[in-house]
């Protein structure tokens, strides 16, 4: 009996996993953690800037939140998947990150007037739409770091190795 309950745990969670890995395909992005190499990458850009309240954008596991929280950051991670803020939710409360600050959320609907840096790994699709919200919405000279994939209207202050697209809000 308890195998049983064990086992339909765990397909619900399966279920649940790929229904919202599924989705991210239409929507932003599946979750492909970021490399140890590339979160090294932006957090040494993002140290050439004045930020204190980063939001990272399609958060995954949190592995960049919680690197960005270990240099100082506060930092705000939105995240849709619920299997996966439950993964941050756990990471955050053994690793005892105050500055890390978990929200499931689609990010399209969020305001972003509190934050003077995003991180984003997402498709393309979505960087434009992005690309329009945060510049309306957060403050003059935030800083944009896009993971692999550039934002199409605007142009790059810095392209560094790893693909990691540094921008400014220049409003």
């Amino acid at each position: 009996m308890i195998e049983l309950l064990a086992l339909s745990v765990i397909m619900i969670i399966y279920v649940v996993y790929f229904y919202y890995w599924f989705k991210a395909f239409r929507i932003s992005a599946p979750y492909y953690p970021t490399s140890a190499k590339t979160i090294k990458t932006a957090i040494r850009e993002l140290k050439k800037h004045k930020v204190k309240h980063i939001v990272e954008l399609g958060a995954g596991d949190g592995r960049v939140a919680f690197a960005l929280a270990r240099e100082g950051y506060e930092v705000t991670a939105i995240e849709f998947n619920p299997i996966l803020v439950l993964i941050m939710r756990v990471r955050k409360w053994f690793g005892r990150y105050k500055k890390v600050h978990i929200i499931r959320q689609d990010f399209l609907k969020l305001n972003y007037k509190e934050y003077d840096g995003a991180f984003i790994y997402l498709y393309p699709k979505v960087m434009d739409q992005l690309a329009k919200k945060l510049t309306q919405e957060m403050p003059k000279n935030a800083v944009f770091i896009a993971n692999t994939f550039m934002f199409h209207d605007k142009k790059p202050v810095v392209v560094s190795e790893n693909k990691i697209y540094v921008y400014l809000n220049e409003k």
